[in-house]
């Protein structure tokens, strides 16, 4: 997961003081339009709604009485509070226009508690381009990895399917590099292919043979890899190291009892088969 480019960093936004929400730079200036126009119509929606409500309360008053009665239950329009200027002094002035043609209201389900919203056409749906939380744009890997490299560590280790052993092996190996780094010498994968190739040049390489198998009254081609048994042994025995400790005579080896020699048999050079092929020098 990379970082954020130089492209990425240089957006801007601002915050608009009516909703207190994020936006591009480049689309601010009609959701703050957008933003006042709602607010207008709502308020205008509810001192509708007051006024009606008064209208529909309202007692008749005494034939001749020319004095204005005042009603603590419906009081007059222009004491109704709004709770858009209680909660933002910056609320547009009650003269700005009305909704406009093709504006998009957006009602919410009463128990949702949440105001209606009016947006122009052009506007609908940017509230959907809020600004990503920026500790995640600079730094992707957070909280759960405290750097990069634990993360690229990580997320390698998943790739490669490494069980617990696996991992717990590679990073005492990383360990063991930090101490050290001059004991490990691999800069590229040609570096360890080249390791590898030498050691397989050390041994008979695997030869691939085509076997024959019946299987359900049909003839089945299988493929199967091996190393030639001769090729090995010749290359034992003639290992400077390994060939001293190979044993060439036949051997009968006994224990004895307390009253006579018990045959007895540990490896292959003490069994019958042996001793009755063997051919002395």
């Amino acid at each position: 997961m990379p970082p954020a480019t130089a492209n990425d960093r240089q957006v801007e936004y601002r915050t608009c003081p009516h909703c207190n929400q994020e936006f591009n730079v480049r689309g601010f200036t009609p959701h703050q339009r957008a933003c006042i126009k709602k607010k207008t119509a709502s308020r205008q929606e509810r001192a509708l709604a007051a006024r009606m409500n008064s209208i529909e309360r309202q007692e008749p008053r005494p034939s001749g009485s020319g004095i204005p009665i005042d009603d603590p239950i419906n009081p007059p329009l222009d004491d109704v509070p709004d709770p858009w200027d209680a909660a933002d002094p910056n609320i547009a002035s009650s003269d700005q226009a009305a909704p406009m043609l093709d504006d998009i209201r957006v009602e919410y389900h009463p128990k949702a508690k949440v105001p209606p919203k009016v947006f122009s056409f052009e506007d609908y749906g940017r509230e959907q381009d809020k600004p990503p939380a920026r500790a995640f744009v600079k730094d992707p890997w957070l909280p759960a990895f405290e750097t990069r490299l634990n993360f690229e560590f990580a997320e390698l280790t998943l790739e490669c399917g490494m069980n617990k052993h696996q991992i717990e092996s590679l990073l005492r190996i990383v360990h063991h590099i930090s101490d050290d780094p001059s004991q490990f010498t691999y800069k590229t994968y040609e570096d360890l292919k080249g390791s590898w190739d030498v050691v397989g040049e050390m041994h008979p390489p695997f030869e691939k043979h085509s076997i024959n198998v019946p299987y359900k009254n049909k003839d089945s081609i299988v493929d199967v890899h091996i190393r030639d048994v001769w090729k090995l042994v010749l290359q034992q025995v003639r290992d400077p190291l390994l060939a001293p400790h190979f044993n060439w005579d036949a051997t009968r080896v006994s224990k004895w009892n307390g009253q006579q020699w018990v045959r007895w048999y540990e490896e292959p050079w003490t069994g019958n088969t042996l001793w009755e092929a063997y051919v002395g020098t």
